[in-house]
């Protein structure tokens, strides 16, 4: 639903990576929407269970935003597909210290989705180690009016999502 590339990590880990092997300039704004997505629908799969007698699924994730290495685009899109490099190695560490039900994110990421998500800043040293420079996150929910460009004077502008026809016109051109 929202363009990401599904990949599973050892045991019963995923991964979702958004913006790779196509980038996307929204890939964040996306990655949080989907995070939050998943989340709602496992709390009413959880409610409409109740108390059958299963035990709750257990469910945490982590974001963080950067460079990674992405197998060749031709095989992208299977299932074979390899994604690796520090930005995955983050993202991993902050999902392991996430509490079950929570949404972790880093300070790059959080840059990128303060506008259209609630966010709250952990205390520093809150999740530690070599993969977690800067501030931790917790993602609370998806805001319902959205902050005002003014407050993000540096981010202003329209986000660029879709280049084909730029990207047909360059080819075509050149």
């Amino acid at each position: 639903r929202y363009g990401g590339m599904f990949r599973p990590i050892g045991g019963d880990g995923v991964l979702l990576v958004f913006g790779a092997p196509v980038a996307q300039e929204d890939h964040a704004q996306r990655a949080v929407l989907a995070a939050l997505d998943l989340q709602r629908q496992l709390a009413g799969e959880q409610g409409a269970r109740g108390s059958a007698g299963t035990e709750a699924l257990q469910v945490r994730m982590g974001l963080h935003t950067g460079r990674a290495a992405v197998g060749a685009s031709e095989v992208a899109h299977k299932p074979d597909a390899v994604v690796v490099g520090d930005t995955v190695t983050r993202a991993i560490v902050l999902q392991n210290h996430a509490r079950s039900g929570t949404i972790l994110c880093s300070e790059a990421t959080a840059r990128l989705v303060q506008r259209i998500v609630r966010l709250e800043a952990l205390p520093l040293g809150a999740v530690h180690g070599p993969a977690t420079r800067g501030r931790i996150y917790k993602v609370l929910g998806p805001r319902l009016r959205r902050v005002p460009a003014v407050l993000h004077a540096a981010q202003a502008g329209t986000p660029f999502v879709g280049r084909a026809r730029e990207l047909a016109t360059l080819h075509a051109i050149w």
